[in-house]
């Protein structure tokens, strides 16, 4: 999931859907050690997990929904991501904030970023399309459900 992000340059990386960090520390491993990760989880007990595992200091975790992104964000003083990583099950979620997630990730990305999206159907490509200029798609048989990893780009 994490292949399609050069995270050699990263300053700034977004994640949705923490759950219990697994993501997590693979961008963290992967980050420079200047760098820094926002993570949106609105689980208590999985930021619970997430805090009592792990110890960095370029983690900032915020329960909230990844719908304020921006408004977070602009809160920390930063005004773009270099990448955005999403677990967030995009097909169970109301349309209306999911097209909001999407547009404003477009926004914090500018044209050099990296959306990479974790789907367990094809539900939200449509949506996906329509706001990225370039959208591939992997099929990853090895996970469990099988899964959809969509990376996209202004």
């Amino acid at each position: 999931m994490l292949d399609e992000i050069d995270f050699s340059s990263t300053e700034t990386v977004v994640e949705f859907g923490v759950g219990d960090g697994c993501f997590t520390e693979e961008i963290l491993r992967r980050m420079p050690k200047d760098s820094k990760l926002i993570c949106f989880e609105i689980d208590a007990d999985c930021c619970k997990v997430v805090r009592d595992k792990i110890s960095d200091e370029r983690l900032i975790l915020l329960e909230t929904g990844a719908e304020n992104v921006t408004a977070e964000l602009k809160k920390l003083g930063m005004k773009k991501a270099d990448a955005v990583v999403s677990s967030l099950p995009l097909a169970v979620i109301k349309k209306t904030i999911v097209r909001s997630i999407i547009r404003q990730v477009k926004a914090l990305l500018g044209k050099h970023g990296r959306y990479v999206q974790f789907q367990y159907s094809l539900a939200s490509n449509r949506d996906i399309k329509k706001y990225f200029s370039s959208v591939e798609r992997k099929f990853e048989l090895l996970n469990i459900p099988p899964a959809i990893i969509y990376s996209c780009r202004n």
